[in-house]
């Protein structure tokens, strides 16, 4: 072999040649309850068997003097009592009418309870007592020695009052209110019972407690937020919402110490909690989350806001619902997450009465029903898919296909959609056909659902193609060795210079090395010298992972 060998650089447009394999078609498919509660929407509710359906939202109801309606309850004739703050009053509800049943000499209503048809049993504060309206009349049944009464429940025939601080259970008996049970907080701030236990939330060290038939207490949750507001049973669990409520009583030596202790913590909840120890997620602040425990007893965080502050729950028979503040919106849990369901006009739902059927708010205070509008639709927003690489979008199917139900599509370079992102494509029909859109890094697809033939849309399953933009590899570097040097995996057994008399059958060898270093990038080899020869090593990268073929031009002269 001629030792004058001169490499032609040609070697870019060589490397760059076309690949093994053409790029692959990726398939983005939201077809199960965990790709569907990624999403959110309004009017559509996501089912625990993993559909996407047209859902009724609510709509206004009567307009009340009174900022906050707190307490609600269903009567024995069907129409809805609800009892408001500031100043305390019940009312009877039927659809867009009120009908004032009595003054109650409060200036807030925390709770109620039908306890048989005719009795209604509320409870206030400022001052705190228990109160029994019947026969139109209003008395007053007791009150606690210290505290307040946050909560009424229903209990194996019982009422059950829960009070702080510090934390008490109260019971209704002949005699009046009676102390029960003494709590390990501050405040027994909400109640549930499964027909079995009496189950108690907690404010002070959010804890969620059990009281057997025979009066033992026993834990289910210790949270890591401060106050357990609302709980709920349904699906055979315990749901809870834990956020974070009033701070722990200042420990001060003196009164004026507690005083200025006491304007330290209003700052404190006033500035959004920055002298409080509040839970992190992803390094931000979680306000609020919900807590799922399994008939095992086994504790599940099912969902943790960052914003919203979740006052409010209920079993709707399939899912659980649940409403916020910082914005007065509606969620629906299953077993696996949620999504947001609506938005009403207030800044908090404080109140879920009958399954859903109506909310209670504040700000301003109100009654949110059901609606009745069957015309109206609802509409779904996927999560962003991204892809480390711009695709081609290609074809997109639903289904079931549906002529009540259509989608849109968007496209960007971020991963969350912004201000960069292009705007919506035109509606489409909910079948199939192709994505309008051009090459990108990021989608998102919309849909809206209405209800079709007097039954509910739903959508099972959404798969959108997409191809990577098949770009050219590019080499990093090239380098020509000085004459004489090889490269081996293992050292030869004739030492650091091979033997050059008998060259290989093809003129020339190769030394690359199958294995790779612990970082996975390939190892050179070891460094030797063969008496003429010529060693030419490149570094190539390829966008799309496509494995590629390289070839290695010389010209002898």
């Amino acid at each position: 072999m001629n030792r004058r060998l001169a490499l032609l650089l040609w070697l870019l447009p060589v490397l760059a040649a076309a690949p093994a394999t053409a790029a692959e078609t990726r398939r983005w498919v939201v077809d199960t309850t965990a790709d569907l509660l990624a999403g959110h929407g309004e009017g559509v509710e996501v089912s625990p068997d993993g559909r996407l359906r047209w859902a009724l939202g609510w709509s206004a109801g009567p307009a009340f003097d009174e900022p906050v309606v707190m307490a609600g309850a269903r009567a024995a004739d069907g129409s809805l009592l609800v009892a408001t703050s500031h100043p305390a009053r019940l009312y009877r509800v039927r659809g867009a009418e009120l009908e004032l049943l009595a003054e109650v000499p409060a200036e807030q209503v925390t709770a109620m309870v039908v306890s048989d048809r005719s009795t209604i049993v509320l409870a206030t504060a400022a001052p705190s007592a228990l109160w029994e309206f019947s026969g139109g009349e209003l008395a007053e049944l007791g009150r606690p020695a210290a505290g307040a009464i946050w909560d009424l429940a229903l209990h194996r025939g019982t009422v059950v009052a829960a009070g702080g601080s510090p934390a008490t259970l109260y019971r209704l008996a002949g005699r009046g209110l009676e102390r029960w049970l003494e709590l390990p907080d501050l405040h027994a701030r909400c109640l549930a019972s499964d027909g079995e236990r009496l189950l108690v939330g907690t404010s002070g060290k959010g804890l969620v407690l059990s009281v057997d038939a025979a009066g033992r207490l026993g834990i289910l949750v210790d949270s890591p937020f401060t106050e357990i507001s609302d709980l709920a049973v349904g699906g055979g669990a315990v749901w809870a919402a834990a956020l974070v409520g009033e701070p722990p009583a200042p420990k001060a030596a003196d009164k004026g110490a507690q005083e200025e202790a006491a304007e330290g913590e209003l700052q404190a909840e006033v500035r959004g909690g920055e002298d409080l120890t509040l839970p992190k997620v992803n390094g931000a602040t979680a306000t609020s989350e919900i807590l799922r425990v399994t008939p095992e007893g086994g504790l599940l965080r099912v969902h943790r806001f960052t914003k919203q502050v979740a006052s409010a729950i209920a079993w709707d028979g399939e899912g659980l619902l649940a409403g916020t503040g910082w914005e007065g919106e509606v969620w629906r849990f299953v077993a696996e997450g949620g999504a947001r369901l609506a938005t009403v006009d207030a800044v908090q739902v404080v109140g879920i009465l009958d399954g859903g059927a109506a909310l209670l708010t504040q700000g301003p205070g109100g009654v949110v029903w059901r609606s009745a509008d069957a015309a109206r639709p609802g509409r779904f927003r996927s999560a962003p898919q991204q892809y480390e690489q711009p695709v081609r979008p290609g074809e997109y199917r639903v289904d079931p296909p549906s002529s009540a139900a259509r989608i849109r599509f968007r496209a960007g370079v971020s991963a969350q959609p912004d201000d960069t992102w292009l705007p919506w494509s035109e509606w489409l029909p909910a079948s199939g056909g192709p994505v309008p859109l051009p090459p990108a890094r990021a989608l998102q697809w919309e849909v809206e659902l209405a209800p079709s033939g007097g039954e509910p849309t739903a959508v099972e399953r959404v798969e959108v193609a997409a191809v990577d933009v098949n770009l050219p590899p590019q080499i990093a570097e090239i380098v020509v060795e000085e004459p004489g040097v090889v490269y081996l995996a293992a050292p030869p057994p004739s030492g650091p210079v091979l033997d050059a008399a008998n060259p290989d059958v093809n003129g020339i060898f190769t030394v690359i090395d199958e294995s790779q270093t612990a970082n996975g990038s390939p190892t050179k080899g070891k460094k030797f010298y063969r008496a003429g020869w010529r060693t030419v090593s490149w570094q190539v990268a390829d966008a799309n992972g496509d494995p590629l073929r390289f070839a290695l031009e010389l010209e002898s002269r």
